[in-house]
């Protein structure tokens, strides 16, 4: 799915230190065809989803969770 390869690709700029996860959020949220389109569909919690995934598969989850955690991501807002 294209939600499963954007969010790998992005949570690899985000566990490199390339993309900092709040600015993920903050283009998930706003992001799609017209502002918040991915929020009124599944794809923001499901592209959201996936960088967390691969975050924790390209660390591990003690650093995935201390990234969240340091961003202030509320996953309740997808």
């Amino acid at each position: 799915k294209a939600a499963d390869y954007l969010g790998s690709v992005v949570g690899k700029l985000v566990a490199e230190d390339v993309f900092p996860l709040i600015q993920v959020e903050k283009l998930v949220k706003e992001g799609g065809a017209e502002k918040d389109s991915l929020l009124l569909s599944t794809d923001a919690l499901e592209i959201f989803g996936a960088v967390l995934d691969t975050i924790r598969k390209e660390k591990n989850e003690e650093e995935m969770l201390r990234l969240y955690k340091a961003a202030g991501v509320n996953i309740q807002d997808f």
